[in-house]
């Protein structure tokens, strides 16, 4: 495990322990709470939410379903325990809970984006739409639904609309959310529009070095100089495409595809020794990498 994985893995174990410690505070509080007021549905809700949190699935259960024996009719209540399914990977029964709460709350948008979200995972994308659309309906200005929205369509391959979904989350919020030009990045390069995708891609990846964060914090910063190194690559800019990918591998020094990348660019720039170099670490870290593995035997036997 490199240095970096290192770092970023007692990260996020320190991050976990956090919420842990932060489930297990307000768990005390409802719980005192409770005592004080035991038929309060809203603190079983709230204390269940904790227990999921921290991993605590019994108890989790035993809370919900405690204030589903007081407010059979309670929305939050399925909502809640639909979600703690959901945890479990027991889509049939988070699935069953989420419709019974949009049966009765069928006005509240979040109950019909649960919903989407799970037809996702579960391949409905038709479904997906359906009830993304009804959470869209009941609140327009709501963002983050379109960009939901916009998931399914690239889970579609319908990148154009995708990307007019990602327009119009950008208009509703009135300033720009830095990462939906990643995203927007992304579908640009599937339509093969690589120049716009490197625009949309620079857009982003200067923003956050402007505010001088810390970019490994960022899930798609990474990412982002791979994709639009490979639109550097496929338009033939290969010193910026190697450029991009030496800046990706900076970030993630475990993915065989920015060595092998780079070492394209490598080798249309004529540098073979250091093409030679980026395909042995890829195939170092991926042995079965049979492109990698095919040119490096091709530029050995180079006379």
């Amino acid at each position: 495990m490199s240095k970096k994985n290192i770092i970023l893995f007692a990260t996020l174990v320190v991050f976990a322990q956090y919420l842990t410690a932060q489930s297990s505070k307000y768990i005390l509080r409802m719980t005192d709470s409770i005592a004080k007021n035991p038929r309060n549905v809203r603190f079983y809700i709230t204390r269940a939410s904790h227990y999921r949190t921290a991993g605590y699935f019994d108890s989790a259960f035993t809370d919900i379903n405690k204030a589903a024996q007081l407010e059979p009719k309670n929305a939050k209540v399925y909502g809640m325990r639909g979600s703690i399914y959901e945890s479990l990977n027991n889509y049939t029964k988070a699935m069953a809970d989420y419709t019974f709460a949009v049966s009765l709350e069928p006005r509240i948008s979040d109950y019909y984006k649960k919903r989407s979200d799970l037809h996702v995972k579960m391949g409905n994308l038709k479904l997906a739409h359906r009830d993304i659309d009804s959470a869209i309906k009941y609140f327009p200005d709501y963002p983050m639904l379109l960009q939901d929205k916009a998931a399914i369509y690239e889970a579609e391959g319908n990148y154009e609309k995708a990307i007019a979904c990602y327009n119009g989350a950008m208009y509703i919020q009135g300033f720009a959310q830095w990462e939906l030009f990643a995203k927007r990045g992304f579908c640009y390069a599937q339509l093969k529009n690589y120049s716009k995708s490197i625009e949309e891609y620079t857009v982003y990846i200067d923003q956050y070095k402007k505010e001088g964060k810390d970019l490994q914090t960022f899930n798609l910063t990474p990412k982002a100089f791979l994709n639009r190194g490979l639109c550097y690559l496929l338009i033939n800019d290969y010193e910026k495409g190697k450029n991009d990918f030496s800046d990706f591998i900076l970030l993630d020094n475990t993915d065989p595809s920015a060595y092998f990348l780079r070492a394209n660019c490598h080798y249309m720039q004529n540098n073979i020794e250091a093409a030679k170099v980026d395909l042995k670490n890829a195939i170092r870290l991926d042995p079965t990498f049979e492109n990698a593995k095919a040119l490096l035997n091709k530029l050995e036997n180079k006379n």
